[in-house]
């Protein structure tokens, strides 16, 4: 399961190598690699690569902020896509979990893989204005 990365520890003024900064990251140095390919920025002009420490904060900051974009009305989240995707033909089946809560059930309009999404019993008039959503009795054990 993929932690959250705290950008707390990190010091601005400070300059980092790939060790060091996977240590205060709390993540492994193959994770800092993988982020040179996300974009971070790494002064590689020589040997060991220095990260600046307030690019890697700010750099950090910024993937916390892109995992925690919230769902239009009419997006799910797709684990396979890793992406949010609208629903394929706007359809949707909303299960009742208790009297306050339930689950919209839709496959992924690129993929075609189910999606869920827990919504609130009071909110579903919302998402019934934006997709066609059929109610299921819950199942039973």
């Amino acid at each position: 399961m993929a932690k959250r990365v705290s950008s707390r520890r990190i010091k601005i003024h400070r300059s980092y190598d790939i060790g060091e900064a996977a240590e205060v990251c709390n993540v492994t140095p193959g994770t800092i690699h993988g982020w040179f390919k996300l974009g971070l920025p790494v002064l590689n002009s020589q040997r060991p690569f220095i990260i600046l420490g307030f690019i890697l904060k700010n750099f950090v900051d910024g993937l916390s902020k892109k995992s925690k974009s919230p769902l239009e009305l009419d997006e799910f989240n797709c684990f396979r896509c890793k992406a949010h995707r609208k629903p394929f033909g706007m359809l949707a089946d909303y299960v009742p979990l208790s009297d306050q809560t339930g689950r919209l059930v839709a496959l992924c309009s690129v993929c075609e893989s189910a999606c869920n999404r827990f919504v609130k019993a009071a909110d579903l008039d919302k998402f019934s204005k934006v997709l066609e959503v059929v109610i299921r009795p819950p199942k039973k054990d």
